[in-house]
């Protein structure tokens, strides 16, 4: 009887052993759902989305940024007076102008020059005829560097006739080194009363 009763503990022990065991892995969770996932990865795919979508605006041009560069305003370029125009026997022009702060030499084909000066106003200067004497002169100075180039207008006011002489004499170092005359067609002559520092030989 003894013999019995043990083996009954025996087995009823053995069952609960077995079913303990049968809780502790049962309480492993179990693996995830094909739906469960297919969720996560929509989420994750509109995470993706939207900072592509973040990404691809920051980087995009800004309509404010192109309606300032637009609307940018500008000073306006400064009106220049010709102070001496003519085009040479060699048909290239020589033209001095006044822009203000600055005078501006330029020498070589209509619109292609070869040669283009701006120096300040206080580098420039002037030889305005006196009233006496007989040939009345005008010139103007540019300087650059050992460079000098003499603008002049003169023409003999004793002799009936006698045509105009104009054009760029050219030095350098102190030393003449060309002459180039204007033709007689066409020499515009504003260097009369110029506001130029003058002189001085």
């Amino acid at each position: 009887m003894l013999q019995q009763i043990v083996r009954v503990m025996l087995m009823s022990g053995l069952g609960l052993i077995t079913y303990g065991c049968s809780l502790t892995t049962q309480s492993t969770p179990p693996p995830q759902s094909s739906d469960s996932n297919a969720s996560d990865s929509s989420a994750s795919d509109s995470n993706t989305s939207g900072i592509n979508a973040e990404l691809k605006e920051s980087n995009s041009a800004s309509p404010v940024s192109d309606h300032h560069v637009s609307n940018v305003e500008h000073p306006p370029a400064q009106e220049s007076q010709v102070l001496f125009s003519c085009m040479t026997t060699q048909n290239k022009w020589i033209e001095v102008h006044d822009a203000g702060s600055t005078i501006r030499y330029s020498f070589g084909p209509e619109n292609q020059p070869e040669i283009v000066l701006n120096v300040s106003r206080e580098q420039a200067s002037t030889y305005q005829w006196a009233g006496v004497g007989r040939s009345i002169y005008y010139s103007v100075d540019i300087p650059n560097r050992d460079t000098l180039y003499h603008v002049f207008w003169s023409v003999d006011r004793l002799t009936e006739g006698q045509p105009v002489s104009a054009g760029v004499q050219v030095e350098i170092n102190n030393e003449h080194v060309a002459t180039v005359e204007c033709a007689d067609s066409d020499i515009v002559n504003n260097l009369i009363g110029v506001d130029l520092p003058p002189t001085i030989r």
